[in-house]
């Protein structure tokens, strides 16, 4: 009976320990850092405000002090994802994002004095300021071009579901910094609500047999690609924008790849409603590429990291997918940049 009982004693512990990593990768741990990037081929000159003929490579809702600002990058820019810890099977991840200009920083007040609004930038780096009302709606806008800009965020992501939280405790959906194969996703499984409190499903999840390029290095197949529904993004101004997701991840370790997506938990849970970019330089790239089986990373595209893959399971890939697919990428930027600013400027 003692035997028996050992046994079952023994058995238990061992699931409790299986249990820490479920939903999270071997390599989530404290330190681990990933930092993504968009470069943009040819710099603007800063004498040429406002940009009204340019697209912009990165596109930010900021929550500051209460405020929504808008933030639009036209340079090159970075958004760094930091393990700062893990307690109790909950993993505290600070994102920081750096951008060099020209950077445009829009808020919009109803009916009240923007000269006192909260400011998150260093003023040494202000090219220029400008205010604007309008007599008919009492709508104050206030724009500020910058230099450069960085700016901080924080939230939790609990590493035995997935989930992401606000650091207050408010749940926002599920990480995409990662593939979780011991759980992994499947189509029409909902990944968040949008900002009229519809569902975003995943609605294609696909295992791809080709070579993924990025700055970090190349990796090889097989290239997990993820694609989700549409969904509403509100902005600044209260108007609506629409866009899709599609998030590529290494299908060894399951890190994610490169991601471009309107609908974003990670990013809303620290504070950033809206993170959008796209890589100028690696469509360029795309259009030279002459193999089948190799693409380049679209959108936000992985730079740098210090964790060290390691192979999770084997899997078996699929039919090679041609590298048009990056024109798919340029298309959904351009129909999200079109709405987001139509609708900001309105």
């Amino acid at each position: 009976m003692r035997i028996k009982l050992l046994f079952i004693g023994v058995i238990m512990v061992l699931l409790c320990f299986s249990n820490l990593s479920l939903g999270a990768p071997n390599w989530v741990k404290e330190g681990v850092y990933v930092r993504y990037v968009v470069y943009r081929l040819m710099p603007l000159n800063t004498s040429e405000i406002p940009f009204e003929e340019a697209t912009p490579t990165l596109i930010i809702y900021y929550n500051y002090s209460g405020k929504l600002f808008g933030i639009k990058g036209y340079g090159n820019a970075t958004v760094t994802f930091n393990i700062t810890k893990i307690v109790n099977n909950t993993a505290f991840v600070k994102i920081e994002i750096s951008a060099k200009g020209p950077i445009i920083v829009l808020y919009y007040g109803m009916g009240e004095n923007i000269t006192n609004i909260p400011k998150f930038w260093d003023n040494s780096t202000v090219i220029k300021m400008r205010f604007d009302k309008s007599s008919f709606t009492n709508t104050s806008v206030l724009e500020v071009y910058l230099k450069n800009l960085t700016i901080n965020g924080a939230y939790k992501i609990n590493l035995e579901t997935g989930e992401v939280y606000g650091l207050n405790g408010k749940r926002f959906g599920k990480t995409i910094l990662w593939y979780d194969y011991q759980n992994p996703i499947k189509p029409n499984e909902t990944l968040c609500l949008d900002d009229e409190g519809r569902e975003i499903k995943i609605t294609d999840v696909k295992t791809l047999n080709v070579s993924l390029i990025t700055y970090y290095k190349v990796f090889d197949p097989p290239i997990i690609m993820i694609k989700t529904s549409l969904g509403v993004k509100i902005t600044p101004t209260g108007e609506r924008s629409f866009g899709r997701g599609v998030m590529y991840y290494d299908g060894s370790s399951g890190l994610l790849l490169s991601f471009l997506t309107l609908n974003f938990p990670d990013a809303e849970a620290a504070g950033f409603p809206l993170l959008v970019g796209f890589d100028e330089k690696g469509y360029e790239k795309s259009k030279e590429l002459i193999k089948k089986d190799i693409q380049v990373g679209g959108g936000l595209v992985l730079l740098d990291t210090n964790i060290k893959e390691k192979k999770v399971v084997e899997i078996e890939p699929s039919r090679p997918k041609s590298r048009l697919f990056y024109i798919y990428l340029a298309l959904l930027f351009l129909v999200m940049v079109i709405y987001v600013l139509r609708r900001t400027r309105q």
